[in-house]
C-alpha cells in the first residue's frame, strides 16, 4: 500500500496519494480535465490549457473508461495505447478513482498513469521501463499477471497472489490452468483461444482459490510483443463480493415487492409529482378499482376528498423528515364512516427518489377503544375482585393504580396509595426497587414480601402505551403461603425419596442425554460394579447389547416424547468383565436438574417376584407426587397435549384420555387464542415472553374459567415442550 503523501497543489480531493514520475489527471463529475500535472505535460507532449475542459476520451479514445462505474465506486484499472501530440504511439497503464474532498464528499475522479512503452518496445530505456513495471505490479489494488503464450504464469503481484490464495511466489511457474474452476474449464479455454487469435480480449472467468473457495473474476487480457518474445498481460478484478451483493440486491428487491404485495394496507409507490408507479391488490380493493388502472395516475385524485388535503402536509414533512403519518376520518362508497391512518415515506432509488405512501384502516381499533372506555367501570370492578394485587407505577415508581380484592385484609385503599412510592407499601427494599427498575429498562423482575404472616410472590413487567413507549411498571403479586408449605412438604418427601434411592434393594438409575447421570449401589452391583461413580458417563447405547439396542432406543424415545412409563421389558446390559446381565428394565419420564430425563428401574430376573412389589411401590410414590400436586398439570409439544394429570382433566371437565394428544388451542376460547399464541411463539424463537398471566379457558360444557397459569419451556433433543401449572381463579 502507498504511503500516504500530501496533495500536490491544485488537486481538489483528500484522498490521492501520488508518487514521483506519475502522470495525474483530474476529471470533474462530467469526466472534463481539470487539472493535468508537469508528468503529463512531459509524457504526452500536451500542454494543460490545450486539454482544460476536454472530456478524457477525447485524449485517450482507448482507454475504456467509464465515468458513472468510477464515481459510484468502482476503481478502474487497464493498459492501452496513445497518442502523443507529437502522434508519437506509447502505451500507458491507467488507474482511476473517485476522489474526495475532507469532508468525504466525491468531487470528480482522479486518474493516475505511468508510461510502460519501453517494457512493450524494445528501446535503449528498456532498463528504466522494467523498473516502472515491477513498480506498477506492487501498486496495483487488480491483479496484474505476465502469462507466456504456453499459459505459463511468469509474473504476479500481491493482488494476483492473493485472488490464487497462496503467496506470489507459489504462483511463479504454475500453468494458467491449474486455477480454472472445473465446471467452467471450457468456457476459459474458449476465452484462451480467441486471445491468442485476436491478440485481446475481456470477460469474466470462474477460479478456484488454493484455499478451495471458488471466486469469479473480471479478465482483460492483451497479447503483446515484449523484449523476450510474446506475453499475455491480464488484469484481473475479483467480482465476487460483487455478484454476491448483486444477489442480495435482487433478494431485497423480491422480498420488498412481496412486502409490498402482501401488506394488508393500501401501498402506493409515487414519484415526487405525485404520479403512482405501483399500487398493491389491497389498495384496488380499498378504492375499488384494479391496481393496474392506478398506474399514472396522480395520487390525490383517487383519494376521497377528506383525504385530499392531507396530502400536501405529508409532502411538506418528508421532504424534511423522510417520515410522516397522521389519523384521518373519511366516507366510503359503502357510506360507513371510518378511520384511517396514511403515512409517507422518502426513500432513494438508482435513478430518482420515490415516495412510498401507504394507507390502512383502524376503524375495528378506534371502536374498540370506544367500548373499552364504556367498561372502564366494569373493569375497575372485575380489578378489585381478583384475588392478587395488581399495581402500575410511572417512571419515578408512584403509584398510578393498586387494586386487588387482596388489600382489604391490609386495610389498604387504592385511591388513597395514588401518588404514593412504593416503599409505602413494599417497604425500603433493595430487592423491590431493583424489581421495578429492570422493568423500566424494558425486562421483568420479581421479588418477595411477606405482610401479616403471608408470603407473596410478585412479578413485575414494562408498562407501555399503544406506541410502545414505556410509561412505567404493571405488578401483580400472588398469595404463595400455601404453595410455599407444600414446597417444604415436597423437599422433606425429596429427601426421604434420595434415601430410599441409595438403600433400594433393586437397581435404580437416571439417564439423561443417552448417558447415565445417576446410579445406586445396586444398579452398579447389578453391573458388576463396586462403586456407583464408575458408571455416571457411560453411553446407553454402548451398554446396551446390539439385538437389543433399537427396541430399547426407540423405547426410551416414547418415553420422553410422550411423558409415560414404559412396561417392564427384558433387556441385556454389559457387564463390566464383558458379559451381558439379564435385567428386567422399566423406564418413566423424569426431571433432573430441572431438565428432562429418564428414571430407570432395574432388577435381576432371579429376583422377579420379591421384587416386583417394591417397584410398584416406588411407582406409586412418583405418580403421588404428580397427582396430589394442587396445580392442574400439562406438557405439550407442537401444539398439542402430552401429558396431563388427573387435575387438569377435572379442571377442563374432561376424561384423562380425552385431554391427552388434544390440541391445546382447542381449550381456549376464541379472544384469547390470539394472546396465548404470540405467547408460545416468542417462546419457540427464544424471545421473553410472560411465565405467569391470567387467562380464560374453555371447559368441555363450554363455560368459562378464569385461571392463574404458570409456563415454562424446555427443549428435549430438536423438540420444545411447554409445561403448564393451571389453578382455577377463585371467585368471591
Amino acid at each position: 500500500m502507498r504511503e500516504k503523501k500530501p496533495q500536490l497543489s491544485g488537486l481538489p480531493f483528500s484522498n490521492v496519494a501520488v508518487q514521483a514520475g506519475d502522470i495525474v489527471i483530474a476529471l470533474d463529475l462530467q469526466g472534463r480535465i481539470i487539472y493535468w500535472n508537469r508528468e503529463a505535460e512531459q509524457v504526452l507532449g500536451y500542454q494543460f490549457a490545450e486539454v482544460e475542459a476536454l472530456p478524457l476520451k477525447g485524449i485517450f479514445p482507448n482507454c475504456g473508461l467509464e465515468v458513472k462505474e468510477v464515481l459510484a465506486g468502482r476503481d478502474f484499472a487497464a493498459g492501452f495505447e496513445a497518442l502523443r501530440k507529437d502522434k508519437k504511439l506509447i502505451e500507458l497503464y491507467l488507474y482511476a478513482t473517485a476522489g474526495k474532498d475532507q469532508s468525504d464528499k466525491v468531487t470528480g475522479i482522479v486518474c493516475i498513469a505511468r508510461d510502460v512503452t519501453p517494457f512493450w518496445h524494445p528501446t535503449e530505456g528498456a532498463l528504466e521501463a522494467e523498473k516502472r513495471y515491477q513498480l506498477l505490479l506492487r501498486l496495483s489494488m487488480d491483479a496484474v499477471v505476465l502469462i507466456s503464450t504456453r499459459g505459463k504464469i511468469l509474473e504476479v503481484n500481491q493482488a494476483g497472489a492473493e485472488l490464487a490464495g497462496v503467496a506470489p511466489e507459489k504462483v511463479i511457474g504454475e500453468s494458467v490452468e491449474n486455477f480454472i474452476h472445473p465446471e467452467r474449464f471450457r468456457e476459459a479455454e474458449a476465452f484462451w483461444n480467441r486471445l491468442l487469435r485476436k491478440g485481446k480480449n475481456e470477460g469474466t472467468i470462474l477460479i478456484k482459490s488454493k484455499t478451495g473457495g471458488a471466486k469469479t473474476i473480471a479478465v482483460r487480457a492483451e497479447l503483446l510483443q515484449v523484449p523476450r518474445g510474446k506475453r499475455v498481460f491480464a488484469v484481473c478484478r475479483d467480482l465476487t463480493g460483487q455478484r454476491q451483493l448483486e444477489r442480495a440486491l435482487q433478494n431485497a428487491e423480491n422480498r420488498f415487492m412481496q412486502l409490498f404485495e402482501l401488506m394488508p394496507a393500501a401501498q402506493f409507490m409515487e414519484k415526487l409529482d405525485g404520479t403512482i408507479v405501483a399500487a398493491n391488490e389491497y389498495a384496488g380493493r380499498l378504492f375499488g378499482i384494479e391496481p393496474k388502472k392506478l398506474i399514472g395516475k396522480k395520487l390525490s385524485l383517487v383519494l376521497p376528498d377528506d383525504i385530499k388535503p392531507v396530502l400536501p402536509q405529508l409532502r411538506a414533512v418528508i421532504l424534511e423528515r423522510r417520515y410522516h403519518q397522521a389519523e384521518v376520518v373519511t366516507k366510503l362508497p359503502d357510506g360507513k364512516r371510518r378511520w384511517f391512518v396514511i403515512g409517507s415515506l422518502l426513500f432513494d432509488m438508482e435513478d430518482e427518489p420515490l415516495i412510498l405512501t401507504f394507507i390502512f384502516e383502524i376503524t375495528e381499533m378506534r371502536q374498540a377503544v370506544l367500548e373499552a372506555r364504556k367498561s372502564e367501570t366494569e373493569l375497575n370492578l372485575l380489578l378489585s375482585q381478583v384475588p392478587a394485587i395488581i399495581w402500575t407505577t410511572d417512571a419515578e415508581f408512584n403509584f398510578v393504580s393498586i387494586a386487588g380484592s387482596v388489600l382489604a385484609h391490609f386495610d389498604v385503599k387504592s385511591a388513597e396509595m395514588k401518588g404514593k412510592g412504593i416503599a409505602t407499601f413494599f417497604g425500603d427494599k433493595k430487592e423491590v426497587r431493583d424489581a421495578h427498575q429492570r422493568a423500566l429498562t424494558g425486562g421483568s423482575g420479581e421479588f418477595e414480601f411477606s405482610r401479616q404472616a403471608r408470603i407473596y410472590q410478585a412479578k413485575v413487567e414494562p408498562l407501555r402505551g399503544i406506541e410502545g413507549e414505556l410509561l412505567g411498571v404493571v405488578g401483580v403479586a400472588q398469595d404463595v403461603t400455601e404453595e410455599r408449605r407444600i414446597t417444604a412438604a415436597l423437599s422433606q418427601t425429596l429427601m426421604q425419596y434420595r434415601a430410599l434411592f441409595e438403600s433400594a434393594p433393586l437397581g435404580i438409575g437416571v439417564l439423561q442425554d443417552g448417558r447415565v447421570v445417576m446410579i445406586n449401589k445396586e444398579g452398579a452391583r447389578l453391573l458388576g460394579y463396586d462403586n456407583p461413580q464408575e458408571i455416571i458417563g457411560i453411553s446407553v447405547i454402548e451398554a446396551l447389547h446390539p439385538d437389543d439396542a433399537p427396541r430399547v432406543v426407540e423405547r426410551l424415545r416414547k418415553v420422553l416424547a410422550w411423558g409415560l412409563p414404559n412396561p417392564p421389558m427384558e433387556e441385556r446390559l454389559m457387564r463390566k468383565d464383558g458379559s451381558y446381565a439379564l435385567l428386567e428394565m422399566r423406564s418413566v419420564p423424569f426431571v433432573y436438574e430441572s431438565r428432562p430425563a429418564i428414571l430407570v428401574l432395574a432388577r435381576d430376573l432371579s429376583e422377579k417376584r420379591r421384587l416386583t412389589e417394591q417397584a410398584d411401590e416406588y411407582f406409586s410414590h412418583t405418580r403421588a407426587i404428580l397427582e396430589s400436586a394442587p396445580y392442574a398439570i400439562a406438557l405439550a409439544t407442537e401444539g398439542r397435549i402430552v401429558y396431563a394429570n388427573n387435575r387438569f382433566a377435572e379442571v377442563f371437565g374432561y376424561e384423562l384420555i380425552e385431554v391427552i394428544g388434544k390440541p391445546f388451542a382447542e381449550l381456549l376460547p376464541a379472544f384469547e387464542q390470539e394472546r396465548l399464541k404470540g405467547y408460545e411463539m416468542a417462546r419457540l424463537a427464544g424471545k421473553p415472553a410472560p411465565t405467569s398471566y391470567q387467562t380464560t379457558v374453555l371447559k368441555k360444557d363450554g363455560k368459562e374459567q378464569r385461571v392463574d397459569a404458570y409456563v415454562t419451556t424446555y427443549t428435549v433433543g430438536e423438540k420444545v415442550f411447554i409445561l403448564g401449572f393451571i389453578r382455577p381463579v377463585q371467585n368471591d
